[in-house]
């Protein structure tokens, strides 16, 4: 059972946040929301709503994300030193 303590602004987060309940084969995951004010509350009963309806959030996946092949490349530099050569044609 996972309680979501506010809303989590998106059907996407709450199912994802709600998904880690379920870590047993064909277990079933529960969760429950727990509005802080009227606002709170309309927001949590609409992404309710639309999460029993199946109606996720569009994803939208970046293009270029350079700020995560700079992570990527800082993570190999700090674990060793590379030749530019292996540096450049490391596959995972």
């Amino acid at each position: 059972m996972v309680i979501l303590l506010g809303s989590p602004k998106s059907v996407a987060r709450a199912l994802q946040r709600i998904g880690r309940a379920g870590h047993k084969l064909r277990g079933v995951s529960k969760g429950r929301f727990l509005a802080l004010d009227r606002d709170d509350l309309i927001e949590c009963c609409v992404l309710a709503k639309e999460a029993v309806e199946r109606k996720i959030d569009k994803i939208q996946i970046p293009q270029n994300c350079l700020d995560v092949l700079a992570q990527q490349i800082y993570g190999m530099a700090i674990y060793k030193v590379w030749k530019e050569d292996e540096l450049f044609g490391w596959r995972i």
